[in-house]
């Protein structure tokens, strides 16, 4: 996973459930990390850069010794046919951004043979921090099962995208098409 905020959530998310989380930046740090360090899953995101989840995964699937390693796809890429292509390549299994806890937790389950016990942390009171008609917080924190995980994810939100109309435009001054669409 590239992107702070989707590491901070993810992390924070599988932490809270007992897991040992390491992330990489992109498919090729993933797979040096993978010669490395024996891991029982791996959560790919298929838009990366330098090496994206795709090529990675099929990368790492060539090696007879990761076979039986679950590969999990976590992606915003929902299109008809998005979660086919996933499989067909050699994931196990696909997860749709944003993340939902109960599902994380589902889709972990069934690969790693554990007993979900995930509970919801969610107040009964509506809380107005951050709040617009456009977001509904119970909802977001809630989807996050974690209220301080909800706002420090919107607190770096918030610094990451302060910059953003600067680096697009310094992408496709550099003519840097593929980069800049990244940021949309």
């Amino acid at each position: 996973e590239d992107n702070a905020i989707n590491q901070l959530l993810a992390k924070t998310l599988l932490q809270d459930a007992g897991f040992t989380v390491d992330i990489a930046k992109n498919g090729l740090i993933a797979i040096e990390m993978l010669e490395k360090t024996q891991y029982s899953c791996i959560l790919m995101d298929i838009n990366m850069p330098i090496m994206d989840g795709i090529d990675a995964t099929k990368n790492i699937r060539q090696n007879p010794e990761y076979t039986e390693l679950p590969i999990i796809a976590m992606t915003a890429d929902a299109l008809a046919g998005d979660k086919e292509k996933c499989l067909n390549i050699g994931m196990n299994d696909y997860i749709s951004k944003p993340i939902s806890v109960d599902q994380l937790m589902s889709v972990l389950s069934k690969w790693l043979k554990f007993e979900n016990q995930t509970t919801s942390t969610q107040k009964d009171a509506a809380l107005h921090y951050f709040s617009t008609d456009a977001i509904n917080v119970n909802q977001a924190i809630k989807q996050f099962n974690n209220e301080d995980l909800y706002f420090k994810t919107l607190a770096l939100f918030k610094t990451n995208q302060e910059s953003m109309f600067e680096q697009i435009e310094q992408t496709i001054q550099n003519q840097q098409i593929d980069s800049a669409l990244r940021y949309l």
